[in-house]
């Protein structure tokens, strides 16, 4: 395998902090292009709106992830059958689960209505966003499989084309449905539901250009293998477990803020955006760092590993510093980009501090992650989350009654600390795992 240097490492990352900025993106727009009508109430229910397609999604996110490790490792493995079974296996588990999340669209609404307790407008405005976008489930789902195996065989090209064309075309229909139609929010959910339908059908060609039809054929029977089902299964099922905790901290989050009225939900709503962006450009790293970590264990070279880990350590520190200084220097105006009501305006700069604490917070803890992805060694991932949940719980009920708001940026804070300090710590457990039988040294590349 080619030695993985700082250029040949961000040749993959930059693209894809591209594309995955995009998706975080379309939320940002869709606040902003409400922002511009006459009431926090528009606001506040995309933001609701939107958490509950990011909980659903979240949950399901695995299939993205899982797929980019596995078919990052068939890739170092250079076999054809590992190749269709890495996009065939999670494809039939996306699309089972999102024709049920389609059939069970009613008792999700009612339940989600239920857990956050908003004003009856914002709660009115989150039901028109729902109603139209869960249509468009089990194609996101699907979008998944096919975003992560292209990531994994490091298909940049493919990958930007599908999430900014996609994403472009969602922003353009936001400002006509809105802006142009004054459709408001039905607006802002029926751009979405164009968009998905056209990354699906985008997504599905580009596989199916690096997969020929011949080989599907040939392989597809080999999806039942046993010990691969049980391989996906339990590496999606620590995936599960992780993003359900995410989904949990995420929504005490919401409705603990929405609790505190209209403009606390908005201003909490445009930061969590700003937070989104940030997370989304440690991705990217991480994305890359999944790659080139797969292909290491894939081909079993331990040296490249270790390269891969250095080179994604250096990327977030200059990230994380050039973060960190644009929200010192320029606030105001980036806040601006969101809303122009100035009671939100001024709780979004009261509480802006939180948002620059937490870049050194989450970004160590991204791209590990993005490394023990790679690796498919996904139990540390999971026992990190629960642990780092269990902190949030307990600062989110002893620091709300005293800081309200204040404490509960804490509380999230501190799950974002935690969370990266616990994942670092079973590094070594993870190479063990990942180079049993390597002859090298033991110090070797650490």
């Amino acid at each position: 395998m080619e030695s993985i240097s700082l250029r040949r490492y961000l040749r993959l990352a930059i693209p894809f902090m591209l594309a995955t900025m995009t998706q975080p993106l379309l939320g940002a727009v869709d606040t902003a292009v409400v922002g511009r009508l006459d009431s926090p109430v528009f606001i506040g229910g995309v933001a609701v709106g939107t958490v509950i397609f990011n909980t659903i999604y979240w949950l399901f996110g695995f299939l993205r992830v899982a797929t980019s490790g596995f078919s990052a490792q068939s890739l170092g493995q250079n076999r054809p059958e590992d190749m269709v079974c890495s996009w065939l296996r999670p494809l039939c588990i996306a699309t089972l689960i999102g024709l049920t999340l389609t059939i069970c669209q009613l008792p999700l609404h009612r339940g989600a209505m239920a857990i956050y307790h908003a004003e009856p407008d914002v709660a009115r405005c989150a039901s028109q966003y729902f109603h139209i976008l869960i249509w468009g489930a089990p194609l996101v789902l699907i979008h998944y499989v096919n975003l992560g195996w292209l990531m994994g065989r490091g298909l940049v090209r493919h990958v930007l084309v599908l999430q900014i064309g996609a994403n472009i075309l969602n922003i353009l229909l936001d400002l006509l449905f809105v802006l142009g139609l004054h459709l408001a929010v039905p607006g802002v959910a029926a751009a979405t539901l164009i968009a998905q339908i056209f990354s699906f059908l985008l997504g599905c060609h580009f596989v199916l250009r690096q997969i020929p039809r011949s080989m599907i054929t040939q392989h597809a029977h080999k999806i039942g293998d046993p010990a691969g089902l049980k391989k996906i299964l339990a590496v999606n099922g620590d995936f599960f477990i992780r993003t359900l905790c995410l989904m949990t901290m995420t929504n005490i989050f919401v409705a603990r803020g929405a609790g505190m009225g209209s403009d606390v939900l908005a201003a909490n709503a445009i930061l969590f955006q700003l937070q989104y962006l940030m997370a989304s450009l440690f991705d990217g790293l991480a994305n890359a760092a999944s790659v080139f970590a797969g292909r290491s264990v894939g081909s079993r070279n331990r040296a490249a590993f270790f390269e891969s880990r250095n080179v994604a350590a250096r990327s977030m520190c200059w990230l994380g510093a050039a973060l960190a200084l644009l929200l010192l220097l320029g606030p105001n105006l980036i806040l601006r980009c969101f809303t122009d009501l100035e009671q939100v305006l001024g709780l979004c700069r009261q509480y802006m501090f939180y948002l620059i604490l937490y870049v050194p917070a989450m970004a160590p803890g991204l791209v590990w992650y993005g490394l023990f992805s790679g690796a498919t060694c996904t139990a540390p991932i999971r026992n990190s989350t629960i642990a780092a949940l269990l902190i949030f719980l307990v600062l989110v009920f002893t620091l709300i009654p005293l800081l309200h708001n204040h404490g509960l940026w804490i509380a999230f804070i501190a799950f974002c600390i935690a969370r990266s300090v616990i994942l670092i710590a079973y590094w070594n457990r993870m190479v063990a795992q990942s180079f049993p039988q390597n002859l090298q040294p033991a110090g070797h590349g650490t």
